[in-house]
């Protein structure tokens, strides 16, 4: 996963440069970056389509939720670097972290919240709904705050798909 998304982006950039003529090599990176990860919003739907192994559907969904986090995580960090906030790069990818794990968190206690939530909607029509509704909320509050509403998005999603684990935990 990593040597496939480095290479798609460090061939981007440089077909960028050369032949383009984008003179800022950021502007090819993060053009690489956003190239070169595998949806996981592609990938899984199609592997549950396809008649292949499982192993290989797991390994193949596995690497495109890798490279969906690698994509974002590359693409914020270069997006910083342009705007000229940090150079020093490793306080830079600190802050981010920080701010991924923050979204985390707040990701999973809202998931563990709503879980609790929709055992009382349990029965009740279009309670799906309320669950949207609720992750647009969780969204916009962890935006709001300045970290990664995707990454709440994506812990509050894993907390729900793994209901039954975390209630016996």
């Amino acid at each position: 996963t990593g040597i496939s998304f480095m290479g798609t982006m460090f061939v981007t950039a440089i077909i960028c440069y050369y032949f383009l003529g984008i003179d800022n090599i950021i502007i090819g990176l993060l053009l690489g970056c956003v190239l070169g990860g595998v949806s996981s919003a592609v990938v899984i739907p199609i592997m549950s389509g396809v008649s292949a192994k499982e192993d290989t559907k797991v390994i193949l969904t596995l690497e495109s939720v890798l490279s969906d986090v690698m994509c974002i995580v590359t693409a914020l960090i270069l997006i910083e670097i342009l705007k000229g906030g940090a150079t020093d790069t490793g306080a830079l990818i600190q802050q981010l972290l920080s701010a991924f794990v923050l979204a985390g968190f707040i990701g999973f206690l809202f998931g563990v919240l709503w879980l609790s939530v929709l055992k009382r909607l349990e029965g009740k029509p279009f309670a799906f709904m309320i669950t949207i509704a609720a992750l647009f909320m969780l969204y916009a509050v962890v935006e709001y705050i300045q970290v990664s509403g995707a990454i709440a998005a994506l812990v509050f999603g894993l907390v729900l798909s793994n209901k039954d684990e975390i209630a016996r935990i």
